[in-house]
């Protein structure tokens, strides 16, 4: 598409994945693809001459040659995403690697960057240039769909998302109660089924079928368990369910708050079994069901638009942009130095 007049901004994205790969759909093609609507040239890849690099989530060794590249050039952007977190200790070299080269900084949650500013503070902090740009509505939906929920003999219960992050304590307990019918969407069917106590409706997870699947529903059930890095991450599975027109009970962890909160829906966050069934009663009910829609979908729709995002994202990158076009020495020299200091770090 062509630039608009004043779109002097051009990007090129180098995601971890493609649109298998959640992350790199929520992080990079929808930017990209709402980039391009606005008239600004992007491309997935460097087909474009660029002046802004977005590297989502890539720790190899070329896309740490291209950010040495570009880390020092007073007319280019350099940003690095990053909104997943391992232990290994190669892993965290390359983050702090490339968090070090970067202009901006992106992460999905508050939550994220603290974890990221600890795991790079040995080597100076880098809270000024981290910005936290949340994740968009998924599944390329622009409106949500319309449903009237109506009586059932069962609820029909679905949790979906990648097989190791299963919480199989829930899922074995609430399959064994009266009215309920399991759904689980997810990969690695044969595994799973071998750790769930009980039969359940396994559904292998891709991309061009999961809104017909995930519909095929009445309620979604989420869960951030475990570790300090997954309490962590973002509550994007939750705007997907409701814009799929599935009320949502979740964890009541840090982003599930804040996205049911802006909803007006957090009495449906829980914290125990005993929660989890009583809500699950409570939304036997149809109308109970279709008044949580009524009021969440809006919410999404308001809050977590590509539009409104993509506006955060460029008045970050006009500003770093801007600076560094202002004062091309300075730049360049505090980039070869970042640049001799990461060389040295190897």
């Amino acid at each position: 598409m062509v630039a608009h007049a004043g779109n002097h901004l051009t990007f090129a994205w180098l995601p971890c994945g493609g649109n298998e790969t959640a992350s790199s759909r929520l992080r990079c093609i929808e930017m990209h693809e709402e980039l391009c609507r606005r008239g600004y040239e992007s491309s997935i890849g460097l087909t474009v001459k660029h002046n802004v690099l977005v590297i989502q989530k890539r720790l190899d060794d070329e896309a740490i040659t291209l950010a040495r590249k570009v880390a020092w050039r007073y007319d280019k952007v350099l940003v690095f995403d990053i909104d997943d977190f391992f232990d290994a200790p190669l892993y965290v070299r390359n983050v702090k690697r490339l968090a070090h080269l970067a202009d901006i900084v992106t992460t999905a949650t508050p939550e994220q960057a603290e974890f990221l500013y600890k795991t790079v503070s040995r080597c100076g902090g880098i809270e000024g240039k981290t910005v936290v740009i949340e994740n968009p509505i998924d599944y390329g939906l622009k409106v949500p769909i319309s449903r009237d929920h109506s009586s059932s003999e069962f609820l029909r219960v679905v949790w979906f998302g990648f097989s190791e992050n299963i919480p199989y304590d829930i899922l074995n307990a609430i399959s064994l109660w009266k009215g309920i019918k399991l759904t689980v969407i997810t990969d690695k069917i044969p595994d799973i089924q071998q750790r769930l106590n009980v039969q359940c409706n396994l559904v292998a997870w891709e991309y061009d079928s999961f809104i017909q699947n995930i519909t095929n529903n009445d309620v979604a059930l989420l869960s951030h368990h475990g570790s300090v890095i997954t309490n962590a991450k973002s509550a994007n599975k939750m705007s997907t369910a409701i814009m799929c027109g599935l009320p949502v009970i979740a964890s009541n962890t840090p982003d599930y708050f804040r996205l049911a909160s802006k909803c007006g829906v957090k009495e449906y966050l829980f914290e125990s079994i005993e929660e989890v069934q009583h809500l699950l009663v409570l939304l036997k009910h149809p109308e109970i069901r279709n008044e949580y829609l009524s009021k969440a979908q809006h919410a999404i729709t308001d809050q977590y638009s590509i539009t409104e995002l993509c506006d955060t994202f460029l008045a970050k990158i006009q500003e770093v942009s801007e600076a560094k076009n202002s004062r091309p020495l300075y730049y360049s020299t505090v980039g070869l130095c970042g640049l001799v200091n990461s060389l040295l770090r190897r």
